[in-house]
């Protein structure tokens, strides 16, 4: 039995023990994640814990709805055991009954046809780090290899210090994020936050290189925990976008966790260049559904165009 479950009365504990022992485990379903990303956040669990759904809503013109938070790529349900569609269904047919408009994305274990529901494929690229370095390297395309090679003639310094994470978001902010509208002061703050929780839990590993002024001029963040490590974030200076150096930056993290039973998710991506980088390392594509469902009264709909 499916049950609706408000935010106060979740067993966090238990929660978080489903979602670690979980078959499709990701960071994204962890309880202290979702308490920043979507405070207040709901639940859908089936039996004792065994199936579970989050659910993050906000709320506008008095009406509860589910969207997908930032920094969060996928959630959806989180089984013991690979789920069917009927599984995955009977979930979506509860969240109908508490929510009229829904805009989310499941994760790549709930890639099912499902009913009433828009659904657009989307796409994010796993590397298996399981193998030594050599093998993974050769996987590399060559164009990828051309710029490491341009890179490393560059004798960049690449540091582990996840104390620069702020120096990373201001990098961000001045470079491709002007052309990022969507997020906001709060967004950035709301990440720096993720950031400072996931670093105290040990869960956060950053890799940059400085100008030899102390200056960050590219870095990258991951969030890793368990057997999931997840490119969430990244900055690089305009004067260094055809040296390599960001080539170079992800080179160096799959060189040190090589050989571990590991996958990272560069989480995406839509864009053509940016898929065509992540698979220039020799990550597979997987699909996760994004769905959407409208069943907001007319005049609602109106106000909401």
């Amino acid at each position: 039995m499916i049950n609706f479950i408000k935010h106060h009365d979740i067993d966090k504990k238990r929660w978080d023990h489903s979602i670690l022992n979980s078959a499709n485990f990701n960071i994204y379903g962890m309880s202290f994640y979702l308490d920043i990303v979507s405070p207040g956040w709901d639940a859908l669990i089936e039996g004792d814990y065994e199936s579970i759904f989050p659910l993050t809503w906000r709320r506008k013109f008095g009406i509860n709805y589910l969207y997908q938070p930032f920094f969060t790529q996928q959630n959806g349900v989180y089984f013991k055991e690979k789920p069917n569609q009927n599984l995955l269904q009977s979930f979506l047919n509860m969240v109908e009954k508490h929510y009229k408009y829904i805009d989310i994305c499941l994760n790549t274990e709930n890639n099912f046809p499902v009913e009433k529901y828009k659904l657009q494929p989307k796409v994010t690229h796993h590397l298996n780090l399981h193998q030594p370095y050599q093998k993974l390297e050769k996987q590399y395309s060559t164009n990828h290899l051309r710029n490491l090679k341009k890179a490393r003639t560059g004798a960049y310094l690449i540091l582990n210090d996840p104390e620069r994470i702020t120096d990373i978001i201001k990098l961000f902010r001045v470079t491709k994020g002007k052309s990022i509208s969507t997020l906001k002061n709060s967004d950035y703050k709301m990440f720096l936050v993720l950031c400072d929780e996931m670093k105290k839990r040990g869960f956060c590993e950053v890799l940059y290189t400085g100008d030899g002024q102390s200056k960050v001029i590219g870095g990258i963040i991951v969030f890793k925990i368990q057997n999931n490590a997840v490119f969430i974030f990244s900055a690089l200076a305009e004067q260094y976008k055809n040296t390599g150096l960001m080539h170079l930056l992800i080179d160096r993290y799959i060189e040190k966790h090589a050989g571990e039973n590991l996958i990272l998710d560069f989480e995406g991506s839509m864009n053509p260049q940016l898929a065509r980088f992540y698979k220039g390392f020799g990550s597979e594509v997987f699909f996760y559904p994004h769905i959407t469902l409208n069943n907001l009264p007319s005049a609602v709909r109106w106000l909401k165009k």
